[in-house]
């Protein structure tokens, strides 16, 4: 597997905020590299890379997100996760507000 195909796999992997959860538990928020590797992985809001993106909003939403470190420390909560997991399906059309 090419580093571009794995590269590819893992971004779009972060979109999950259960995911997210995941690697907050293990701690690799925490990791200065690994935060160095998340920088690094913003190269995927080029447009010749976004294409290749599945889900490119979301995507490149939390790369965004995960420079922030209010919304690494959330993601480390089961409320932080369900919050953002309600918010992400609400702002890309996958669940409905209530009564609408």
């Amino acid at each position: 597997m090419s580093r571009l195909t794995q590269e590819l796999e893992f971004v779009q992997a972060l979109s999950n905020p259960y995911y997210l959860h995941h690697l907050s538990t293990l701690k690799y928020f925490d990791d200065p590299a690994f935060l160095s590797y998340l920088s690094y992985l913003r190269y995927w809001q080029k447009p010749e890379y976004a294409r290749l993106l599945t889900y490119p909003a979301p995507t490149l939403r939390v790369l965004e997100l995960l420079a922030e470190e209010r919304f690494r420390r959330d993601v480390g909560t089961w409320e932080g996760v369900a919050k953002i997991a309600e918010g992400w399906m609400r702002e890309f059309g996958v669940l409905e507000e209530a009564g609408s």
